[in-house]
This record gives C-alpha cells, sequence and structure tokens, in this order.
C-alpha cells in the first residue's frame, strides 16, 4: 500500500469514530434519565422513605450533569469501537499467531472489566452508600438530613469506577507481565508481606472510615495479588515442564 492509501484508511477510521461518537453521545443523552436511573439506583433503592431523589442548587446544573454522565458513557461505550479500529489500522504489520493473541488479550481485559465493575455496582457502592447514609440523625439535639447533589453523587460514583478501571488495568498488566515473564514468581513470594501491609493502607486511604468497608476492600485486593502468586506459580511449573521435555528431547 502506497503512503497516500494509508492516509485514506485513517482518514475512513477517523469519521467513522466520529460517527459512532456522535451517534452513540446522541443516543446516551436521549435516554440519559434512564441511564441516570442506573447509575443512581443503588442510593435510590435504598430502604429510607426520605431518599427518594437528588436536588441541583444551580440553574445549570442538572443539564451540565447530564451532558457530562453521557460524555463519560459514551467514551465507555465507544473505547472498544476505537480499539477495533486501531487494531484493524495495525493489523497487516502483526503475524497471524500473534495478531490472534492480541484479540484474545483485549477480549480476556473487557471481560474481566466487566466482572469487577459488577463487583463494585452490586455489592461496594450499596455498602458505602449505606455507611454515610447512617450519619442523619433524625433524634437528638442536633438534626442531621442529608439531600443529595446529582452532581455529587455522580462524581463520586465515578470516582469508585475509575477506581475499579485503574486496580483491574493492573491486575491485568501484571498478568500479562505474568505471562510474559518480565515478572516471575520469586519476585512475587518476596513482596507478598509487604504487600500485605500495602493494601492496608491504600484501603485506609480509599474507602470510607468504616472498618467493614475497608476489610472488603482489603479482601479484594489480597485476593487479586493471591490471584496472581498461584498464576505466577502455575506458569513457573508450565514453564519448567516445557523445559524438561525439551531436554529429554535434545538428550535423545
Amino acid at each position: 500500500m502506497s503512503f497516500f492509501s494509508y492516509m485514506q484508511e485513517i482518514r475512513n477510521r477517523l469519521i467513522y469514530s466520529l460517527f459512532s461518537i456522535i451517534l452513540t453521545f446522541s443516543t446516551v443523552y436521549f435516554h440519559s434519565e434512564k441511564f441516570l436511573y442506573l447509575l443512581t439506583k443503588s442510593f435510590i433503592l435504598l430502604d429510607f422513605p426520605n431518599h427518594r431523589g437528588f436536588i441541583f442548587t444551580d440553574m445549570t446544573e442538572a443539564l451540565f450533569t447530564y451532558f457530562y454522565m453521557s460524555f463519560v458513557i459514551t467514551v465507555l461505550f465507544s473505547l472498544p469501537f476505537l480499539i477495533y479500529n486501531i487494531i484493524g489500522f495495525l493489523k497487516p504489520s502483526f503475524y497471524e499467531f500473534d495478531f490472534s493473541k492480541i484479540i484474545k488479550e483485549i477480549i480476556y481485559f473487557f471481560l474481566f472489566n466487566i466482572l469487577s465493575f459488577g463487583i463494585f455496582f452490586c455489592i461496594i457502592i450499596p455498602k458505602v452508600c449505606l455507611f454515610f447514609i447512617n450519619f442523619e440523625q433524625k433524634n437528638g439535639a442536633i438534626l442531621l438530613f442529608l439531600e443529595a447533589r446529582i452532581s455529587s453523587f455522580l462524581s463520586f460514583f465515578l470516582h469508585f469506577v475509575s477506581l475499579n478501571f485503574l486496580l483491574t488495568f493492573l491486575m491485568f498488566s501484571a498478568i500479562l507481565g505474568i505471562k510474559k515473564d518480565y515478572i516471575n514468581f520469586l519476585s512475587i513470594k518476596s513482596l507478598r508481606q509487604k504487600f500485605f501491609l500495602l493494601s492496608l493502607l491504600l484501603s485506609a486511604f480509599i474507602s470510607p472510615p468504616d472498618i467493614i468497608s475497608q476489610l472488603i476492600l482489603t479482601f479484594l485486593i489480597l485476593l487479586m495479588y493471591e490471584i496472581l502468586f498461584f498464576y505466577s506459580l502455575f506458569q513457573r511449573k508450565k514453564m519448567d515442564k516445557i523445559n524438561c521435555t525439551s531436554d529429554e528431547f535434545f538428550v535423545k
């Protein structure tokens, strides 16, 4: 292919991607109320009769909140299509075997993200919301009532989504590092005790000041580390078996 052919393909893929983003944003914004309900469902469906909605304190706050939510959802929905166009453009530079491996790893990454997001959305977010709502004081000398702003709650929710994506990305990157032999079993084993202390400190900084939430988050982080540990052990035994088989072949 000539240089102009490559430039034409880049132009076409950029047009397709831009059209996809505009179409996705328009669709999400048209159904923004339904998406907002899905994102705030863990808060709205709590068994508290006074917590059935949100407020906004600025004239444009609700409008910009819908735009902001639509933009974030559009990025998340358009990301697979954008990655597909990038891989499609780079496909001629790969061997068929390497290209199939890259596709599998990308699919595993998205599936892993969906699974981790389901755990955060169904387990952790409701617990966190319930913890903060329990600070209400309906009886006593001081009365405290929660009137949640929609923009504040959305930022709070997206903070946890970003944290979930970061942990998932680090987990998947570590798995690829073990698979490519950039990270070995001995290094993971030597850092096991230090990582336990690090997980406690990390949970204390990023989780609410609740011992149950901190223990749940610590357990999830340690579970991810143990999965990496046993995966590295499995990879080491697999490589030892391959090396032993090759040595026997050369001896014969």
